[in-house]
């Protein structure tokens, strides 16, 4: 277990500790004042929403990002296991999925600070990594049976009443 720990670490020994900046009581920030309070560039952000499946920003029609304070303590708590823990990026989901995204996140949306506490977002978001996506499909099929579900009682023949 150790030694595939060691594996998931980059080669690089890191004992540096972000102190990150206090998070301001807003809503919503966009991606350039996210990637001041996570200490980050903002196309690094973008680059992991791409690996990071947990990590989806609420988006405008013209594509501009948004993000909540959960998400902001993801982003933080990713940074932490790349840059300061040495993790790689495949060691960091295994933790993130090992600890189901931080026991902050969980704090801000236990607050309902974040409107990803809404069902579709938590489906949307589901702790996976790389090629594992059993989830998404049993996500899929369940739509799937709901939707021929309705179609079948949409089809159904109502009965004539006998009078």
């Amino acid at each position: 277990m150790q030694d595939q720990e060691n594996k998931l670490r980059s080669k690089r020994k890191r004992t540096k500790v972000t102190q990150f900046p206090e998070i301001p009581n807003k809503l919503y920030f966009s991606i350039g004042e996210t990637a001041k309070l996570c200490a980050i560039k903002p196309y690094v952000i973008r680059f992991w929403e791409q690996v990071f499946p947990m990590l989806i920003p609420a988006k405008l029609r013209c594509g501009r990002r948004y993000y909540c304070k959960a998400e902001i303590l993801l982003i933080r708590n990713i940074r932490t296991l790349l840059y300061d823990q040495g993790f790689t990026i495949e060691g960091a989901c295994l933790q993130l999925n090992k600890n189901k995204g931080s026991l902050l996140v969980q704090d801000v949306t236990e607050n309902n600070d974040c409107e990803i506490n809404s069902p579709y977002r938590q489906q949307l978001s589901v702790f996976d990594c790389g090629n594992n996506n059993t989830a998404k499909e049993e996500l899929l099929n369940e739509v799937i049976t709901r939707i021929s579900d309705i179609i079948s009682l949409l089809e159904a023949k109502p009965e004539a009443d006998t009078v």
